[in-house]
């Protein structure tokens, strides 16, 4: 502030101007504001004692029901034309009271979709034997849809008997 002086070491840094901010494309990734732009089965958004988020209070926790279930959440999104590099990035929790090694009963598949609802690309296909202590990151290189409108499609389905839940939290689709 003007008119105050004071004294302190010498601070070295240097500012790397190559890589140029990010922009964030998917809207309340974290849902903490509610359930909205998300569409499908949105009561799977919340809070949760049985879940907790990865961050914050709130997640999306599709499947954990034990009988045969159906669950999606979906968002659609512009990518503008002219983007280097288009990530799509979210925390996954997978726990399971499936006692297999094998056979993979109850499924999260991650889509992306175009307006229309067609498939154009499956990027992953979870299940029971991903189980994990903790929120796992997964990422995919959504490049190739630049320039188009895509529906990012999160669907859980389990069968008849023992619990699969998909949690998800922080979806990120950021471009630069």
């Amino acid at each position: 502030a003007a008119g105050n002086v004071g004294t302190s070491s010498a601070v070295d840094f240097t500012v790397d101007g190559s890589m140029p901010p990010y922009l964030e494309l998917i809207q309340n990734g974290g849902f903490e504001d509610g359930v909205a732009p998300w569409t499908g089965t949105t009561g799977a958004i919340g809070t949760f004692s049985g879940q907790p988020a990865y961050e914050g209070s709130r997640c999306a926790w599709l499947g954990g029901h034990g009988r045969t279930a159906s669950e999606s959440l979906s968002q659609t999104v512009k990518i503008p034309s002219g983007a280097a590099v288009v990530t799509l990035r979210f925390q996954l929790h997978i726990d399971t009271a499936e006692t297999t090694t094998s056979q993979a009963y109850d499924k999260l598949t991650v889509q992306v979709l175009n307006n229309s609802g067609v498939v154009l690309k499956t990027l992953a296909t979870y299940s029971n034997l991903h189980k994990a202590p903790g929120y796992v990151e997964r990422s995919f290189d959504l490049s190739a849809y630049c320039g188009q409108t895509i529906r990012l499609s999160f669907k859980a389905t389990e069968d008849a008997s023992l619990q699969t839940s998909f949690v998800l939290d922080r979806v990120s689709l950021a471009m630069r």
